[in-house]
């Protein structure tokens, strides 16, 4: 990883051709930690892709994941929940960009600039009604 992109606010990870994560940036690899990720590689060499089906993230993020792994499309942005179990919402877009060989993904926390009726709205909507109005 690039020395620079451990200056990021944002968790970082980089993904080969085929969505196989092959780096991570300290960011990222302190959110693992602090979220109790029990993986000390943060999850380098696991397919991304495969990760988020397994997980919750929502379709409209898969599909665009899946053409940005493609080459159909070189970026995408989504908003995701992201809460903790002790009851906190948390909010977070993420941002991703292929170049030739490689997709970058930066995960930002939006929560410090969500509102409380921002909250209310999207608890309203679910995760599949969110992710159709913030696609961008």
């Amino acid at each position: 990883m690039s020395r620079a992109l451990n200056h990021f606010y944002a968790n970082i990870a980089v993904l080969d051709a085929a969505g196989t994560i092959v780096d991570v940036n300290n960011g990222w690899r302190l959110f693992a930690r602090e979220n109790g990720l029990d993986d000390p590689s943060c999850c380098v060499g696991h397919n991304y892709l495969d990760l988020c089906r397994r997980s919750e993230a929502s379709p409209g993020f898969i599909g665009d994941l899946a053409e940005l792994l493609e080459g159909r499309r070189v970026t995408l942005a989504h908003w995701y929940p992201c809460h903790i179990p002790d009851g906190r919402k948390r909010w977070f877009v993420v941002i991703g960009a292929r170049d030739s060989e490689r997709i970058t993904l930066a995960h930002l926390d939006m929560t410090p600039l969500a509102s409380e009726a921002f909250f209310r709205e999207i608890d309203t909507m679910g995760a599949e009604g969110l992710a159709s109005i913030m696609r961008f």
